[in-house]
C-alpha cells in the first residue's frame, strides 16, 4: 500500500535507469467481487499521469532497496557467468585445469547478515543468514 505523495523508485532495466515516480492518485474500486487499488503517479518528463501497474516494472520505496536489489542481480550474473566459464573448462579441457576456488571471494566484503530478496511472483522475503555460516567460509 502506498501514500499519496510518496515517492517510489522504479527500475526501467532496458534502459539501465531508476527513476522516481511520485503518487499523484489513489483509486479505491470496490465491488461484490472485492477492492481493488490503482495507482496514478507522475513520471519525471511526462505531462500526464500514468497507472503504475501499466509500467510493468518493479517498484521500491527506497533508494536503499533499489541499490540492495541491483546488488543482488549483479551478483548473481557474475556467479552465473562463472558457473559458465567452470562448465565449459571442464568439457573442453577437463577437471585438472580449474583452479581451487578461494572461499574467501564467495562472499562480497560488504556483505551484510540480513538479505531483502523480490521473489518472481513480486513477494519480498527478508532472509537473515546466521554469522557461523558466514565464518564457516573463512
Amino acid at each position: 500500500m502506498h501514500d499519496v505523495g510518496q515517492v517510489l523508485y522504479i527500475v526501467l532495466t532496458k534502459k539501465h535507469k531508476v527513476i522516481p515516480v511520485r503518487i499523484a492518485e489513489q483509486i479505491v474500486r470496490r465491488s461484490i467481487n472485492g477492492e481493488s487499488i490503482q495507482y496514478l503517479v507522475q513520471v519525471p518528463g511526462k505531462s500526464q499521469l500514468m497507472d503504475l501497474k501499466s509500467l510493468g516494472v518493479e517498484v521500491y520505496p527506497t533508494l536503499q532497496e533499489v541499490r540492495e536489489k541491483l546488488r543482488e542481480n549483479i551478483w548473481k550474473a557474475v556467479e552465473d557467468m562463472m558457473h559458465k566459464a567452470e562448465e565449459l573448462t571442464r568439457e573442453t579441457f577437463g577437471d585438472e585445469h580449474l583452479i581451487s576456488p578461494n572461499l574467501d571471494s564467495s562472499i562480497p566484503q560488504d556483505a551484510s547478515t540480513s538479505l531483502r530478496v523480490v521473489l518472481d511472483s513480486g513477494q519480498v522475503a527478508n532472509v537473515n543468514i546466521d554469522d557461523t555460516i558466514l565464518q564457516q567460509t573463512d
